[in-house]
């Protein structure tokens, strides 16, 4: 588990809008979450114009919030005031992730350590 104590939910959200951006020149709703170390996204592999390579976003995440990812899923996102959303969570590899996070059977990738790749320079 990485040494990181502290999971700043706004910088990484914004992390995760910034790269799923820069790939896939799109924006991307975050959800709500109160779950330690887990941000939830609106599921975009049906309709993203390029395709997404789920684990080369889970290299640069963790490269830019210097937080492992151990696991990126689909599904469906409650809410307490209004219908599920079909989405897409990431989980970083904070102390307070639960087990039903870190061990979900639908994972798309492999755990992946912070540096595991640089990140590229933008075309756009």
């Amino acid at each position: 588990m990485s040494e990181q104590q502290f999971f700043d939910r706004n910088a990484v959200e914004a992390k995760v809008r910034e790269v799923i951006r820069d790939l896939t020149g799109d924006w991307v709703a975050v959800f709500e979450s109160r779950t330690p170390g887990v941000v939830a996204i609106e599921r975009i592999d049906g309709y993203a114009t390029i395709p997404i390579e789920w684990q080369n976003v889970a290299s640069l995440l963790a490269n830019e919030t210097g937080l492992a990812v151990v696991c990126i899923a689909d599904c469906h996102w409650g809410f307490d005031d209004r219908c599920d959303e079909k989405a897409t969570f990431i989980a970083f590899d904070v102390p307070d992730l639960s087990d039903e996070y870190r061990n979900d059977n639908r994972n798309k990738i492999s755990l992946v350590e912070p540096d595991a790749t640089e990140r590229p320079i933008s075309t756009r």
